[in-house]
């Protein structure tokens, strides 16, 4: 087995059936590493609390992500109102893996 399967399996292992998986926010290396030496399993990140360690806030504009279905939303118009990034959602991945099982059918 490869590296990440056997990470996702140590990790779906810490959810118990009728207990909560309690993920510790961190926002930069240090908290990563105070929440790590006092114990956590999990570590998990918030988008706003590394911005905001990063200097983004009130003062500083936060870069603008979106999720674009289709062609329904203009691309140039999106960066005019200071959109920094652009996903096309999780079409392609599902596209993916659909094609995947499909061929691995039998194989497995």
């Amino acid at each position: 087995m490869n590296e990440q399967y056997e990470k996702a399996k140590v990790f779906a292992a810490l959810r118990a059936k009728n207990a909560p998986l309690v993920l510790h926010n961190i926002w930069d290396a240090g908290s990563a590493k105070a929440v790590a030496e006092a114990g956590a399993n999990v570590i998990a990140t918030g988008s706003w609390a590394v911005a905001a360690a990063q200097g983004y806030g009130a003062e500083r504009r936060l870069p603008v992500n979106v999720m674009r279905m289709g062609d329904a939303l203009d691309i140039a118009a999106l960066a005019a109102c200071g959109v920094a990034r652009i996903s096309r959602g999780p079409g392609p991945y599902i596209a993916a893996m659909k094609a995947l099982a499909q061929a691995s059918r039998g194989k497995i």
